[in-house]
């Protein structure tokens, strides 16, 4: 991390002594995880690091709580022995197999 002592001193007087270290380890992990190198890592934590630690993290797409929920569907009582008459014939022609 390239940060003078003035640069980490605004950091602390403006964010904390914590929220600086964290600004600070983000940084360096976005860096090492991407090999991208900044001419000013202090104007890199002004410019996008401070915004990344203040936005609460995305939630993951969960299919399960997202679904809607099962419609009841009734479909009376022709509609049921239509679809016994149907398993009947199934099971006929499978006999016949």
């Amino acid at each position: 991390m390239l940060l003078s002592k003035n640069e980490h001193e605004k950091l602390k007087k403006e964010h904390g002594e914590d929220k600086t270290s964290k600004l600070i380890t983000t940084l360096d992990e976005y860096k090492e995880q991407t090999g991208k190198k900044y001419k000013s890592d202090y104007l890199a934590i002004k410019k996008w690091v401070v915004d990344a630690v203040d936005k609460p993290a995305k939630p993951k797409y969960d299919a399960v709580a997202n679904s809607r929920p099962a419609q009841h569907y009734d479909a009376g009582p022709e509609h049921l022995q239509q679809c016994l008459d149907a398993l009947k014939r199934r099971d006929e022609r499978n006999e016949m197999l």
